[in-house]
């Protein structure tokens, strides 16, 4: 348990933030809600497509065709879903586009494939993977940040989340107590 001492020493260096305060700490600073998107004031990022969203509204909308708030709700969070699944999937090929072109400047890249060339194995196959500047952008990866890692599983959670709520969606319109739209 937290002593009274601890909480007052915490409630006064509260006191002392006042944020950041130069130009560049404010400009770092002011996307820090969508880091998740969980205090995030808009759906959408800077640069993304509002009229896409509404149009992948519209269509889900109109799929689903929820009867009552309820499934409103639960429609909202599956056009949520899919939208950052489409987000997540366009980020994956730009962080592997990003690590390629890093990987073709890269001089022992050029070295390691040199090596390739000319080292091939008994049966006179060469191993084409370390030539490939996705394939290697896939091994560094592996090897230092995760980016790759941590986007799949940004994206199975959030496959299980669009999943969960279809599967809620159809056992609310199960229940005979709700009438179907007409």
């Amino acid at each position: 348990m937290t002593s009274q001492n601890r909480i007052d020493a915490n409630r006064r260096n509260a006191l002392k933030s006042t944020g950041p305060r130069s130009a560049s700490g404010k400009f770092k600073a002011r996307y820090n809600a969508l880091w998740h998107g969980a205090f995030a004031a808009d759906l959408l990022l800077p640069g993304e497509d509002p009229r896409a969203f509404a149009g992948l509204r519209r269509k889900l909308r109109n799929f689903y065709r929820p009867a009552n708030e309820e499934q409103e709700f639960i429609v909202n969070r599956i056009v949520l879903c899919a939208w950052r699944l489409q987000r997540l999937a366009a980020t994956e090929t730009r962080i592997l586009l990003a690590e390629a072109r890093a990987v073709a400047r890269d001089s022992q890249f050029i070295r390691s494939t040199i090596a390739a060339t000319l080292h091939r194995d008994e049966s006179g196959s060469d191993d084409s993977s370390t030539r490939d500047p996705i394939a290697v952008a896939w091994m560094r990866d592996s090897t230092s940040g995760n980016l790759l890692v941590k986007l799949s599983r940004q994206q199975h959670a959030l496959e299980r989340s669009l999943y969960r709520s279809i599967d809620q969606l159809e056992r609310r319109r199960a229940r005979p107590d709700i009438a179907p739209a007409t």
